[in-house]
């Protein structure tokens, strides 16, 4: 499966522009795309930000939360993202982030591999819808940069179907007391039902992403590449520091907590963690 070819003919098909943010991986995102025959159709804007200076001077992520959350957090990437979407001319619809190590880094930091992504929706009315997700890929430095990036296009399809769902189940719970219980109790259920698609599809889209970077014979000392760390989507818009920092079982509970009551959000579809100071880009 060519995940680049894929991912363009769904932007092409749904009329959407994309904009990345990137830092380990350095324009690999973008770079795919523009390699297309009409890849400038739905390529807005790419910004490649490695230095911390670099993301929080250009893309607005908050020192407080480098800081706190380290480079190699999905709080960092969320802000990647949105700052992306914020850029005075960007008109993209959607912004892809990715912050992450790709071989070794610090002592105390999260361990090489490690990839922090976000795919933030814009919303024509209010903030941003993002999702964000942490991976860890095995292979060399550059093996690791290029599945992050298709990774982080692998995943742009899933998460507008999960953003138009969340708009859907809003548009048939509006206006404000017009759902009754059994409307409700029929609107979780198809959740759950569509909850269990969802989990099979993250799974199957994970396993081409890394299969297509890692055959198991270019790397028979490592047995090819390896999905050590589950992703973890979360739909919830604020920047609530505790919800931010998912270190912790807890926040990582709350984050799944978050996905499965993603359906009672929602926003207008289309118009568009690490520790403190660890290393990465």
């Amino acid at each position: 499966m060519d995940i680049a070819k894929q991912t363009l003919k769904f932007l092409k098909s749904e009329g959407l522009r994309l904009a990345t943010a990137e830092s380990c991986t350095g324009g690999l995102i973008a770079s795919a795309l523009a390699a297309l025959p009409g890849g400038g159709a739905c390529l807005d804007v790419g910004f490649v930000a490695y230095s911390p200076s670099g993301k929080c001077g250009f893309l607005g992520v908050r020192s407080e939360t480098v800081d706190r959350c380290g480079l190699t957090s999905e709080a960092v990437a969320r802000e990647m993202a949105e700052g992306a979407l914020a850029c005075p001319g960007c008109t993209a619809d959607v912004a892809v982030s990715n912050t992450g190590v790709a071989d070794g880094g610090a002592e105390d930091g999260p361990p090489p591999g490690t990839q922090c992504f976000a795919w933030s929706w814009r919303c024509e009315e209010g903030a941003p819808v993002t999702f964000t997700e942490t991976m860890r890929f095995a292979g060399s430095r550059n093996e690791v940069r290029q599945a992050a990036a298709m990774y982080a296009l692998s995943r742009v399809e899933h998460y507008h179907g999960l953003f138009a769902r969340q708009h859907q189940v809003r548009a048939l719970r509006a206006p404000e007391g017009n759902v009754n219980e059994g409307e409700s109790a029929m609107e979780q259920k198809s959740d759950k039902h569509t909850e269990k698609h969802s989990d099979k599809h993250k799974e199957d889209l994970v396993d081409e992403a890394v299969e297509e970077s890692f055959p198991a014979s270019d790397s028979p000392a490592m047995g090819g590449a390896t999905r050590i760390e589950r992703p973890s989507g979360q739909g919830d818009t604020s920047k609530d520091p505790q919800r931010e920092a998912s270190g912790s079982d807890e926040a990582k509970e709350d984050a799944r907590e978050a996905a499965r009551r993603a359906s009672d959000g929602g926003a207008k579809p289309g118009g568009g963690g690490g520790p403190s100071g660890a290393s990465g880009a």
